[in-house]
């Protein structure tokens, strides 16, 4: 911590050749999403009483979502190849910031202590997940 701001370490992480260990970082930061995810459910039926975990959670799936901004999704059956490939990434990438401003629109509503805006922040962040997995799972 350095004068009230946390620094984070965001570039993008060594590629390893071993696709393996690749899937294996980006899973580890799917998991934690969907652990969080989980856990918010039952957290926003109370958020005055569960405010300080809310707030936790959300800053831990904030991360992962910079870890998995940082990784590629294994390739489609069907490899594409140059810019359709490129193009797929940036979707990919658009898709991941929208996870993220729509966790952070809920870290706005946690610390407004905002019930109606966590529930529908929540209905807002399972649909991107929802789309995110049709599109690149």
């Amino acid at each position: 911590m350095l004068g009230g701001f946390l620094l984070l370490n965001i570039a993008p992480m060594p590629r390893a050749q071993d696709t393996e260990q690749e899937e294996s970082t980006l899973q580890g930061a799917m998991g934690i999403l969907k652990i969080g995810q989980r856990s918010l459910r039952s957290q926003i039926k109370d958020p005055a009483g569960n405010r300080d975990a809310i707030l936790e959670n959300l800053k831990s799936m904030q991360a992962a979502v910079l870890v998995a901004l940082a990784e590629t999704p294994p390739d489609l059956e069907e490899p594409l190849e140059g810019d359709a490939k490129a193009l797929w990434h940036v979707r990919y990438k658009q898709k991941m910031a929208g996870l993220l401003q729509e966790i952070l629109n809920m870290e706005a509503a946690a610390l407004r202590t905002d019930g109606d805006a966590l529930n529908e922040g929540y209905k807002a962040l399972s649909g991107v997940k929802k789309t995110g997995h049709q599109d690149f799972r």
